[in-house]
């Protein structure tokens, strides 16, 4: 990978903490401007395991680590006003975000379990660290902005509105976005690797090496532009190109309602 990540503040206390699973009041009150508790939990998983992940409202952060460890670390967001509602307007103090973890068989399964009547109103922010080989298979939210960085395996995505930022990610990607824009940096691709981003209505943008070895296939409502030499007039609305050598991995865009961007990573 071609980065380095500088682990978060929670890793810092992490690396002090028993390799075992933490009470959820492990930080306690969060106290200050937080006005609630923090969920966290620290999960064993090998390199190349499993790790499914739900949300109803709110942001989702994954990033991978030189660790063989999930963790998981949960707070309400108190800065969700883009979306028009906030369970702290009413002033309520929040306890301690429900959330369900499950861990067997080399699979982490991470859930928001929030009654029916605060699924609407109640945005929680979700910040997990993994290793850095994973299978992410089943990232779904309803509305949030989701975050994915500096990971190498398979990664399947659902999210309804919001924004989808992928960095230095080495693998195959079925990525699907109802309402909302998608940045996809893949790097490192391999013949038997598949990527394929919908964003119904949204804008693509994909960032590959300047020797990736692919074929596109792409349509648009808006256009279709490349950074890169596709042998065809650009812009246009649907492509069908190859880049670099044989054999190629698969790569198909989709945005019926917005604009896509094939660009060259730095």
């Amino acid at each position: 990978m071609k980065r380095t990540l500088t682990l978060s503040a929670l890793a810092a206390l992490a690396v002090l903490a028993p390799a075992c699973l933490l009470p959820p009041d492990w930080f306690g009150e969060a106290g200050g401007e937080s006005g609630g508790e923090a969920f966290y939990r620290l999960v064993a998983l090998d390199p190349g395991g499993t790790v499914q992940l739900e949300n109803a409202l709110g942001d989702i952060e994954i990033r991978g680590w030189d660790r063989s460890e999930v963790e998981i670390a949960v707070e309400d967001d108190q800065d969700a006003s883009f979306r028009g509602r906030s369970w702290f307007s009413s002033g309520r103090r929040a306890s301690a975000p429900p959330v369900v973890v499950e861990s067997a068989g080399g699979s982490v399964k991470i859930r928001a379990d929030l009654p029916e009547r605060e699924r609407d109103i109640r945005s929680l922010r979700f910040t997990v660290n993994v290793p850095r080989s994973v299978n992410l298979d089943g990232i779904k939210a309803k509305e949030g902005d989701v975050t994915i960085a500096d990971l190498f395996g398979k990664l399947r995505v659902q999210l309804e509105r919001g924004h989808v930022q992928i960095d230095n990610f080495s693998g195959s990607l079925d990525l699907t976005v109802g309402r909302g824009s998608v940045e996809a940096e893949i790097l490192d691709v391999r013949p038997d690797d598949a990527v394929k981003i919908a964003a119904a209505e949204g804008d693509i943008s994909l960032l590959m090496a300047e020797d990736a070895a692919v074929r596109i296939k792409a349509a648009a409502g808006g256009t279709v532009t490349s950074e890169f030499d596709l042998g065809l007039k650009l812009p246009a609305q649907s492509v069908e190109a190859r880049l670099g050598g044989s054999p190629a991995a698969a790569v198909d865009l989709s945005a019926p309602r917005g604009s896509i961007r094939l660009l060259k990573s730095k």
